[in-house]
């Protein structure tokens, strides 16, 4: 898993973990990751995660995918010190130091997880981000793969 983060032009930042497989970057719904920024496409990109290494595709989008400073084309393989452009909004991967466990409410270091996907010596994340006496939190349920 490696962790992808997008920064729009605001300095805002989105924080997303990416398991292996292929990850549909664009506006469409049918998108996995959506991008609201003017100067992307509906169907703009695909990110192909396979164990840590990341490949970019650009779906011919019409303002195309820009590495550093030069237009892609064809696939091109991120390294971790890689800069991507899509529009306005800048995108780069990160290895995943950290994952959260949606099935035990648990953020834990990968290294910490055990056959069964629950963590020991983790901390509680619902302690961490929700303010006293809020019970109203809802946890979603996931099959987390290891």
């Amino acid at each position: 898993m490696v962790e992808l983060q997008i920064k729009d032009k605001r300095g805002n930042i989105i924080k997303y973990q990416l398991g292996d497989g292929r990850h549909l970057l664009g506006k469409s719904r049918v998108c996995d990751i959506l991008l609201m920024d003017h100067f992307v496409s509906r169907r703009h990109a695909e990110l192909l995660v396979v164990d840590d290494a990341v490949y970019l595709f650009d779906r011919n989008s019409t303002n195309g995918t820009w590495v550093g400073n030069k237009k892609t084309s064809g696939v091109i393989r991120l390294g971790y010190d890689s800069l991507v452009r899509l529009g306005w909004l800048e995108m780069s991967i990160h290895p995943l130091l950290y994952e959260f466990s949606v099935r035990t409410g648990h953020a834990c270091k990968l290294n910490e997880f055990g056959k069964n996907g629950a963590a020991e010596n983790s901390l509680n994340v619902h302690q961490l981000h929700q303010p006293e006496g809020n019970k109203k939190s809802k946890v979603l349920k996931k099959k987390i793969r290891n």
